[in-house]
């Protein structure tokens, strides 16, 4: 994916070194069309990988849930994922490694939501409903049953089905699912067109600011090619950096994920760590414990891989 200029403008600002000694520069990358990737899809169209000297292309995934099985079977060599995913393959002595963050949650990035006539109301109306996720074991399921625990709620008393997001929607419609968990760009497009209203913010509270989705890579590519990891990491960082920019934001998301300019300016950005914490990201893992994810407490800090 090359080039930079469009009718709805230019996001460049500057450029990345070229790193010198790449081992691999032929890159395949997971991506997901949410918001949280944003950076990604900017690195890829405005040839920031290229300035690195990698030459990346980009393959759709399903959910970071689907992503990490194809990471470990070689047909991808990197992929935006969301964490449970690759701490529950660390966890088994796996060699996923997170290798750089993608976005935390911001205030709004994310909701349950119900028809406005579903006659739901908050995460206590929850029990004994069908509640749609992208993946099961993951932020969604993971993030939900915080607030349905604050709520009283035990996470038993909810049915989870697995949907695409860009199915989800019409799975809430069509009545297949009684509430669905929506990310941004989803979200938004959700309230605009159909009018669904939000349940629950299931990054609220315990999950506030929580860390969402990030890179992984496993670790023998991770050892043999050191320069070439530097090199995705300067690109996505530059891409990142952009990504903080509310306009540039809005064209990447316009240009390069397709959504409609009404959902664009009205959706809520992601947070785009310029660095790795390894402190925020162990809260992800303090979570699965919480809910049976993990049968044991886990340090992360091993599975992270720090610029």
């Amino acid at each position: 994916m090359t080039g930079c200029a469009t009718s709805l403008g230019s996001t460049r600002s500057g450029t990345v070194p070229r790193t010198e000694g790449i081992e691999q520069p032929e890159l395949l990358v997971g991506a997901l069309p949410i918001v949280g990737a944003a950076p990604l899809h900017l690195a890829a169209q405005e040839a920031l990988f290229q300035q690195a000297g990698l030459n990346v292309r980009l393959q759709q995934v399903a959910s970071g849930a689907f992503a990490v099985p194809e990471l470990l079977s070689g047909k991808l060599d990197i992929t935006f994922s969301n964490y449970p995913s690759l701490i529950q393959n660390f966890a088994g002595g796996g060699p996923a490694r997170i290798i750089a963050e993608g976005s935390r949650a911001a205030p709004d990035n994310f909701a349950v939501v119900a028809e406005s006539d579903s006659g739901l109301n908050e995460a206590a109306d929850l029990a004994g409903k069908t509640v749609g996720v992208n993946a099961f074991d993951n932020v969604a399921t993971l993030t939900t049953n915080a607030q349905l625990q604050t709520a009283g709620i035990r996470p038993e008393q909810v049915r989870y089905v697995q949907r695409g997001f860009p199915k989800m929607t019409d799975a809430l419609l069509s009545g297949d699912v009684d509430a669905a968990f929506l990310p941004e760009p989803f979200l938004s497009a959700a309230e605009v067109q159909h009018g669904v209203k939000r349940l629950v913010d299931p990054t609220a509270g315990a999950a506030a600011q929580i860390p969402i989705d990030g890179y992984g890579a496993l670790a023998p590519l991770i050892e043999k090619c050191p320069n070439t990891l530097r090199a995705f990491r300067s690109a996505l960082r530059e891409a990142q950096r952009r990504c903080q920019n509310p306009s540039t934001l809005r064209t990447v998301l316009q240009r390069d994920l397709k959504i409609d300019e009404r959902i664009s300016a009205v959706l809520s950005p992601s947070r785009y760590p310029l660095s790795t914490d390894v402190t925020s990201l162990q809260r992800v893992a303090t979570l699965m414990e919480l809910f049976g994810n993990l049968q044991a407490p886990l340090d992360i800090g091993p599975m992270v891989i720090a610029a």
